[in-house]
Formats: structure tokens, C-alpha cells, sequence
């Protein structure tokens, strides 16, 4: 049987391992690559890469914790 399907409009969703796993790597995809392209252009070595990871790992966990863990 399928596990993921909702009986009604009040089941929250099911966490789904490549689901978060996506959302992490999509957000240290997106905001590194923000941050690399901001250290390129403004001549940085390595200011804005480390930032731009960091903001990409909190706000993937955000979405992670809104989508999966309080529904």
C-alpha cells in the first residue's frame, strides 16, 4: 500500500528523506553560488562564499522545519 497517501485535507505531509536531502543541497547550491559570484565580483577571496552557505543552510532548515515537522 502507499504510505503517502492523505485521507483527508487535514493530513499533514510525510517527511520524505530525498525531499529534505534536496532541500539542503538546493540551498548550498543557490547561496554558495550567491556568495561565490558576490566574492567574484567585488574581488574577494572568500568573504561572501561562507556567508552565503550559512544563510543557504538556515533557510533550507526552516523550510524543512515549516513544511515537514509542524504539519
Amino acid at each position: 500500500m502507499n504510505d503517502q497517501t492523505s485521507d483527508g485535507p487535514d493530513q499533514g505531509r510525510r517527511p520524505d528523506g530525498m525531499a529534505i536531502v534536496s532541500y539542503l543541497l538546493a540551498g548550498l547550491a543557490l547561496w554558495g553560488g550567491i556568495g561565490w559570484l558576490a566574492d567574484w565580483a567585488f574581488g574577494y577571496e572568500t568573504l561572501f562564499l561562507p556567508i552565503g552557505l550559512l544563510i543557504g543552510m538556515v533557510g533550507s532548515l526552516y523550510l524543512i522545519i515549516t513544511q515537514f515537522v509542524r504539519s
